[in-house]
């Protein structure tokens, strides 16, 4: 039976509050035009900044870009190069994937990976610079939010397909679109949670919205929303926080719930997952007015 899609009127009413558009091969401006409802834009990473930003001068109307880099691209981040210089290459990914602090050397099989990964690794980008591009785009934007931001301790960094370089964390059991397989490196938490903080600080003092990406992080999670409150005190409480990929338990869901700001899991439009079904029992088990009357539907996608 073929599917009857709402009138204009009921899509008009409709936010999808998380998706990539800007992963599509290609977008037809017709399809801008004809956008029938509103799409919450993301960014994840250095290449689609500009991309989202374009989108969201196309079609202000229906376009709210978020801007921000991703867990899962933060090992192309230096936290240590000054503003406008080029780390070395090689240096900057030894020091993340095999860090000479380690107390026994990289075994053989380590370094193999690492000699496969390496020449796929675009070159790394100051952290300074990172801020100064979100900033930017968050000031030309007066509306958006950042995002997609977050910490992803289940995360690792894939090995380049043939002919491509290196890419998002879909492995070939994914079922995702893209299929890679993975290394064995994870970004280090640590360097992600650097990373997190620097621009949540930015979201704090331009009051922006957050879209935050937290996975297999829950005691995490709750700590950096604890770090956030004893160091912004106010002005984290005066921004939102949409937790995407929203991996907590319900429990520990209705623990950071009672804290006063406004805080939602998304449900996404993938059932068969298992974050969206955390995201459902921590809607039906909260203990607030604020679980069963707002909800947030994604479709991370495009």
């Amino acid at each position: 039976m073929p599917h009857t899609l709402p009138a204009p009127e009921v899509f008009a009413h409709l936010i999808d509050v998380h998706c990539h558009p800007t992963v599509a091969p290609s977008i037809a401006a017709s399809t801008i035009e004809s956008l029938p409802c509103t799409l919450c834009a993301m960014s994840s990473q250095v290449e689609d900044q500009s991309k989202v930003a374009a989108l969201a001068r196309a079609r202000p109307d229906r376009i709210l870009p978020g801007f921000g880099y991703h867990p899962w691209w933060a090992h192309r981040i230096s936290l240590s190069a000054p503003a406008g210089t080029v780390p070395d290459h090689a240096a900057h990914y030894r020091a993340l994937f095999l860090p000479s602090s380690s107390s026994q050397p990289p075994s053989a099989e380590l370094e193999t990976a690492f000699a496969r990964l390496l020449p796929t690794l675009p070159q790394p980008i100051p952290l300074a610079d990172v801020l100064a591009d979100v900033r930017a785009r968050l000031t030309e934007f007066p509306t958006a939010m950042l995002g997609e931001v977050g910490i992803d301790r289940a995360a690792r960094i894939p090995f380049a397909g043939t002919g491509a370089s290196e890419g998002g964390n879909n492995d070939d059991n994914s079922g995702g679109g893209d299929h890679r397989t993975l290394s064995p490196f994870s970004t280090p938490f640590a360097h992600q949670l650097a990373i997190l903080e620097a621009q949540l600080a930015l979201a704090v003092e331009l009051r922006r919205n957050v879209s935050l990406h937290s996975v297999k992080s829950s005691a995490q999670t709750c700590a950096l929303f604890d770090n956030m409150a004893a160091k912004h005190g106010a002005a984290w409480f005066a921004i939102s926080i949409d937790v995407h990929s929203c991996t907590l338990s319900p429990e520990v869901w209705c623990g950071i719930e009672v804290r006063p700001f406004f805080l939602l899991p998304q449900l996404h439009s993938y059932p068969t997952r298992r974050r969206m079904r955390r995201g459902e029992e921590c809607l039906l088990m909260g203990g607030t007015e604020t679980s069963p009357k707002c909800i947030l539907i994604a479709l991370d996608g495009y």
